[in-house]
């Protein structure tokens, strides 16, 4: 089992490197983290994936994690358009913090990769107020394949 220091350590590893995934399995640090992120300057995103079983459920959680109007088209175009953030950005980065179940999301593997490529695509434009995404309570994949 790792140790909190740990994942802060990972953490802090990568927020100054140039990875856009982060997967921290621990325990204890889907409370902790949300709040590390806000202390340290960072805006981060809660997105809880435990009711998440297809894209259009996916969707919806997006829209309501990120605040989009009636306008969000609700498809992978527009979640990557909306991902990058205002045009006026404000000084916080965001980190997107996806609360999986242990097992893994029940959301179909193919579109969760699409999702982490739409947020690798994002975050490594210099146009965008995202920072990453970091993958919290499990494997954002049922194999258990981790990133980062």
């Amino acid at each position: 089992m790792r140790g909190s220091r740990n994942w802060q350590g990972r953490l802090a590893d990568w927020l100054a490197g140039d990875t856009a995934v982060l997967c921290l399995p621990e325990a204890g640090v889907k409370d902790a983290l949300p709040a590390r992120l806000a202390e340290i300057g960072y805006e981060p995103v809660r997105v809880d994936f435990t009711a998440i079983a297809d894209k259009d459920d996916l969707m919806a959680a997006m829209a309501r994690a990120l605040g989009l109007d009636a306008w969000f088209g609700a498809n992978w175009d527009a979640l990557g358009d909306a991902l990058f953030g205002p045009e006026a950005p404000s000084e916080r980065a965001q980190v997107l913090v996806f609360d999986v179940p242990p097992s893994g999301p029940a959301l179909d593997e193919a579109d969760f990769e699409m999702l982490l490529q739409i947020v690798r695509d994002v975050a490594g434009s210099g146009r965008s107020v995202l920072k990453g995404a970091i993958v919290v309570g499990g494997s954002p994949f049922r194999g258990g394949a981790e990133e980062t």
